[in-house]
Parts: structure tokens; C-alpha cells; sequence
């Protein structure tokens, strides 16, 4: 991370957040944006809640969109879900004592492994492969503690009455089963993201990507959008491609009578910012 020889993540999350806050913004949380209209002035966000936020500018920072558990369609996982069977860790101190299946072979799978065997009951890992997907470090490390480790297995299915009692898991080349005692159950199968509604705005879309100009402007109407990272029509400079990650509304029209004020990016009329003139020539050591 720029500026910062090291950091973890939670403290460079907690300055962002400060620097944020300089500015007091209003801050909506536990909100998603389900629909966006036009107004005569601009912009209305409706969101899950029912709430609407009216603006004259829209910035999408969706990056590859939202992020939810890959759910794992096998017999009693829906019903014990978030009473036995979990999709991640939030408090390791609700598995103390317990008898523990992990199933998974990434990082996830391999790091809970090695933190929870050490305050749980017991903990076996299962994988769908002979290998893992995580770190060389983390497997070493997993090889040489007390997790029970079974591969090439899969959950077929969790029991219980009220409450989780067992889990039965299969070799997936002989599909002969095997029944395991175990009070829970954490699935680390990834992610799977989506724009989620976004989808449904109107933007000229290529896969999980929203599509912009060389301005930034997505294909709505009367509105001049930008992003900081985009996926541009075909130009004759495809250096200026890159991935839609975000983009910004505006409803600024992108024709227009008056022209814009000179940007102070613009020194000795080399270049200029898009907005106020298209760049004609770059100094060497500029990002356009």
C-alpha cells in the first residue's frame, strides 16, 4: 500500500474511514440500492428498505460486485444453516469446546482449520481433492497438527434433531460413506459476486462489467458518467482499456452551450482534463 511500509488491513480500513468523515458525509448503512429513476432534477435511488435518496450525481463503486457465500446444495445444510452450519466465522469463541467439519481447500478452509483446532473439541477437514488450494506455509503447518484431514471427501448430508448431531461425508471415487459425530458445520466454498440490481439500471453491460467512454459516461441518457476504472468501447487506443469496476452519474448533459472551466490539471496548454478539452498532448510522465 502506498504511504504505509507495512499495515494491516483493519488499521488502513479505519483511516480510510476517518479520512472519509473529514468531509461529513451522511453515511446510509444496512441499505442496497434496488432501483434507480431519472427525476426532472436529477437522480432517485430507492432502496431494499423502501428509503429514497435523491441526487443530481451517482457514483457506482461496485467493484466486482457484491460478494455472498457459494452455497452448497446438499440434504440439511439449509436447514441448519445459522444454527449449526455456517458460511464463515464471526466469533471463534462459539466453537470452543465443539466437535468441528470444515469442508473446503483454500485458504479459508486451511487457516479456520488451524485456528479453531486449538479451542475445539476436534476438527476435521474435508476437500474434494487430494490438494489444497492454500498457501504451502498453511498445508505444511495443517500436515503437522491435529486436524483430522480426509480427502478426496464431500458433504452429503447434516442431521440432527434441533440442533446439529452429525454430519455424513462421501469418498467422491468410491462414494462409499462415512457418519461423523460433529455439533458443527463451517462451509468455506468461496465467493460468488454479482452486480445484484444494478443489472436492472439500464447500463450497457459486458459480463459483470459496466461500459464507459473514453469520458466515462455509460450509454444513459442526458448524463455525463465517469468511473475510475472502466471498460471502454473499442478506440484506437487500447491502452485506454481497463475494468469496469465503477462508474459515476451525472446529470449533466454532455453537450453544452456553456463551456466548463479549465481544470488546474492543464499546465502551459500542454493537456487539459477531458472535461474541459479532449487531450492532445501528454507530457511523458502524465496518466491520462
Amino acid at each position: 500500500m502506498p504511504g504505509f511500509p507495512e499495515v494491516l488491513a483493519k488499521d488502513l480500513a479505519q483511516a480510510m474511514i476517518r479520512q472519509a468523515m473529514r468531509f461529513k458525509p451522511t453515511v446510509c448503512l444496512e441499505q442496497r440500492a434496488e432501483t434507480l429513476t431519472r427525476t426532472d432534477d436529477g437522480w432517485a435511488i430507492t432502496t431494499h428498505t423502501g428509503q429514497v435518496h435523491h441526487t443530481r450525481t451517482v457514483v457506482i463503486c461496485a467493484g466486482a460486485g457484491a460478494f455472498s457465500p457459494r452455497k452448497l446444495n446438499a440434504e440439511g445444510v439449509a436447514e441448519f444453516e445459522g444454527n449449526g452450519v455456517f458460511y464463515g466465522v464471526r466469533d471463534k469463541s462459539v466453537f470452543a469446546g465443539k466437535r468441528l467439519l470444515i469442508v473446503g481447500g483454500g485458504d479459508s478452509a486451511v487457516d479456520w482449520a488451524l485456528n479453531l483446532y486449538p479451542i475445539a473439541q476436534a476438527v476435521t477437514l474435508i476437500h474434494r481433492r487430494d490438494e489444497f488450494r492454500a498457501h504451502e506455509q498453511s498445508v505444511h503447518e495443517l500436515r503437522q497438527s491435529p486436524v483430522n484431514i480426509l480427502t478426496p471427501y464431500e458433504l452429503r448430508r447434516v442431521c440432527g434433531n434441533g440442533t446439529v448431531e452429525r454430519a455424513v461425508i462421501f469418498h467422491n471415487k468410491t462414494q462409499n460413506e462415512l457418519e461423523l459425530p460433529v455439533d458443527a458445520v463451517i462451509l468455506n466454498l468461496g465467493f460468488v459476486a454479482t452486480l445484484g440490481p444494478i443489472k436492472s439500471w439500464g447500463l450497457e453491460l459486458q459480463g459483470n462489467q459496466i461500459v464507459v467512454d473514453e469520458y466515462m459516461q455509460t450509454n444513459l441518457p442526458a448524463s455525463t458518467p465517469r468511473a475510475m476504472c472502466a471498460r471502454m468501447r473499442a478506440s484506437s487506443n487500447s491502452s485506454r482499456r481497463a475494468s469496469a469496476r465503477s462508474a459515476l452519474l451525472s446529470t449533466t448533459p454532455r453537450a453544452s452551450s456553456t463551456p466548463l472551466p479549465r481544470c488546474s490539471l492543464d499546465t502551459a496548454a500542454t493537456w487539459s482534463c477531458p472535461r474541459c478539452e479532449p487531450v492532445s498532448r501528454a507530457p511523458a510522465n502524465a496518466w491520462v
